[in-house]
């Protein structure tokens, strides 16, 4: 599976770091990640929701968003994203993250994110 960059459409789209935020109100696993193209070298930062159906005929549903990231943003997720010597706690990291993705989302529209799935023989 590979990451559509939404910038220049290539799959070359790369997680970097990701934070767990747990559940939510509107889904069951929440995560922030940082992410770069290394095509265009474009940033992002991103939303990732799961939503469990616990229905056998129904299907998980999963969204992947993304925010062009401008070096604020990019600079202030990174705080969340690295563990220094010094651990920071996971309440700390998950309000940096939500603050980096305010920042994106406040500069930039969301953008779904593709996947292109590899098929095995």
């Amino acid at each position: 599976m590979s990451l559509i960059c939404p910038s220049c459409q290539h799959a070359a789209l790369r997680i970097i770091g990701s934070v767990e935020l747990g559940p939510g109100p509107d889904a069951d696993e929440r995560t922030i990640q940082r992410a770069r193209c290394t095509n265009c070298r474009r940033r992002f930062i991103c939303l990732f929701t799961s939503v469990r159906s616990f229905n056998p005929h129904r299907d998980d549903r999963e969204t992947h968003v993304a925010y062009a990231a401008g070096l604020r943003a990019w600079l202030l997720a990174a705080a969340a994203f690295e563990r220094p010597k010094r651990r920071r706690s996971a309440t700390w990291r998950a309000r940096i993250a939500r603050l980096a993705l305010a920042i994106a989302a406040g500069s930039a529209p969301s953008v779904a994110i593709k996947v292109k799935r590899h098929h095995s023989a």
